[in-house]
C-alpha cells in the first residue's frame, strides 16, 4: 500500500470556450492504510481529484506523491491503482470469473497464479455462487461486488472508489458498503472514496474531506467535522437537516457579553464561554450563531441553562426512529432533530430549547468559524 500527497494541485479544463478551474491549490495527505473519503456538491471538484490521483487525467499545475516518490509523469498503469466508479463497467460477454481474472492476464500471471488470486478475492467478498453467472443476470448490488473484486484482484497501491454505491437501493447500498469496510480492515488498503453522500462517508472512513468550487475546505474526522467546522459552508453542507444559522449582534455590557438577534421577537443568549477571548478583543460586532437541529432540544429535554425559542410549526416529519420538526420563528426556519414519540400539525406553537455553549460562532462578513 501507499501513502498519497498532493501538493498545490490543480487542475484546469476548457469548456465552451472558457478555461474552468476544477481543482484550486490542493493540498492534502492521506496516511498510508487509510480510508479518507472525499464529499462535496457537484461539481466541486472531487472527481477530478480523484482521476488526477488515478493518472486518468493530467495534472495542470502541482505534485501528486505515493510514498514520497512523484507520480505525475507515470501511466494508471505504472502506478498500480484500482479503479471502481458508479458504472459496473464490466465486460458483459464475460463470466465473473473472466471479468476478475481479466487484469490477472494482463500482468502475464501464471494460470495457477490467477486461480488462487481469483479464490482468494472471491473468498472475500463472498461471490462463490456467481462466478459462473454473466452480468446481466447480476442484481446492482452483485454487479458491485463483482466490479470492486477485479479492482482488488491486483493488489493494488492505493484504491479508487468513485461513487460505487450511488445508484443501489437501501439493502444493497448497506450490504456492499459493509463489505468495503470490512475489505479496509483486512487489508490495510489505502482508499479515497468518492461521493455525495455524507452518510456513506462518515460511517466508512477515517477522514472526510471537504470540498467546494475546487477547493478543499476542511479535513478530518467526523468528531472534528461536527463539533469545530472551518466555516459557514462545511457546518451548512454536513448534517441532516443542516444547521440552524442565527444573525446576533454582539452586546458588551462591561465585562459581560450578549447575543441579541433583533428579529421579531427578539432572541437573546449568553456568549458562549470558549469564544469570550475572541469577543473581548472587540473586532466582532456582528456574528452569526450555528445551531444543529439536533442541540434543538423539547421542553422535557430542557437543561437548566437553556434558552428558549419558541414558534409556529411549518412541517413535521416522522422518519421511524426520530422526527424532523421546522418552526418559524426569528423571521425564518428552524429545524429541530426530536424523538419520533412526539408529534405536531402545522401551525402548532412549539417552543425549543437551546444551550449557549453548544453554539458554533461565524464571522458575518467572511463566513469563517470563530477562533477559540
Amino acid at each position: 500500500m501507499a501513502s498519497v500527497t498532493m501538493e498545490n494541485v490543480n487542475k484546469y479544463y476548457y469548456s465552451s470556450a472558457r478555461l474552468n478551474h476544477a481543482v484550486i491549490n490542493l493540498n492534502m495527505e492521506i496516511q498510508d492504510g487509510e480510508l479518507v473519503s472525499i464529499v462535496g456538491p457537484s461539481g466541486c471538484g472531487k472527481t477530478s481529484t480523484m482521476r488526477m490521483i488515478a493518472g486518468l487525467e493530467g495534472v495542470t499545475q502541482g505534485k501528486i506523491f505515493f510514498d514520497g516518490n512523484p507520480i505525475n509523469h507515470l501511466s494508471p498503469a505504472q502506478r498500480n491503482v484500482a479503479l471502481s466508479f458508479e458504472s459496473y463497467a464490466l465486460y458483459q460477454h464475460m463470466t465473473v470469473k473472466e471479468n476478475i481474472q481479466f487484469c490477472l492476464k494482463v500482468k502475464n500471471l501464471s494460470p495457477q497464479e490467477m486461480e488462487k488470486q481469483c479464490n482468494w478475492i472471491v473468498g472475500l467478498l463472498g461471490i462463490h455462487n456467481i462466478l459462473d453467472q454473466k452480468p446481466a443476470n447480476l442484481s446492482g448490488g452483485q454487479q458491485q461486488l463483482v466490479s470492486l473484486a477485479r479492482a482488488l484482484s491486483r493488489t493494488p497501491s492505493v484504491t479508487l472508489l468513485d461513487e460505487p454505491i450511488s445508484h443501489l437501493d437501501g439493502r444493497a447500498r448497506q450490504d456492499v458498503s459493509i463489505k468495503i469496510r470490512e475489505i479496509h480492515n483486512q487489508l490495510g488498503l489505502t482508499m479515497i472514496y468518492v461521493t455525495h453522500n455524507q452518510e456513506e462517508a462518515f460511517a466508512l472512513a477515517d477522514r472526510v474531506a471537504v470540498m467546494n468550487f475546487g477547493e478543499l475546505q476542511q479535513i478530518g474526522t467526523r468528531q472534528e467535522i461536527i463539533e469545530n467546522p472551518v466555516n459557514m459552508f462545511v457546518a451548512e453542507f454536513i448534517g441532516e437537516p443542516s444547521m440552524n444559522f442565527i444573525p446576533c449582534q454582539v452586546s458588551r455590557q462591561g465585562e459581560t457579553l450578549e447575543l441579541i438577534c433583533h428579529k421579531d421577537p427578539a432572541f437573546h443568549l449568553p456568549a458562549a464561554r470558549k469564544y469570550l477571548p475572541a469577543l473581548h478583543k472587540g473586532q466582532y460586532q456582528r456574528i452569526i450563531i450555528g445551531i444543529r437541529p439536533i442541540a434543538c432540544r423539547l421542553e422535557e429535554f430542557r437543561r437548566p441553562d437553556d434558552c428558549k425559542l419558541t414558534g409556529q410549526v411549518l412541517s413535521y416529519e416522522h422518519l421511524g426512529e426520530k422526527s424532523f420538526v421546522k418552526i418559524h420563528a426569528l423571521e425564518q426556519k428552524i429545524s429541530a432533530d426530536i424523538s419520533s414519540h412526539y408529534f405536531y400539525s402545522t401551525g402548532d406553537t412549539l417552543s425549543l430549547y437551546v444551550n449557549p455553549q453548544e453554539a458554533i460562532y461565524f464571522d458575518e462578513e467572511t463566513g469563517n468559524a470563530l477562533p477559540w
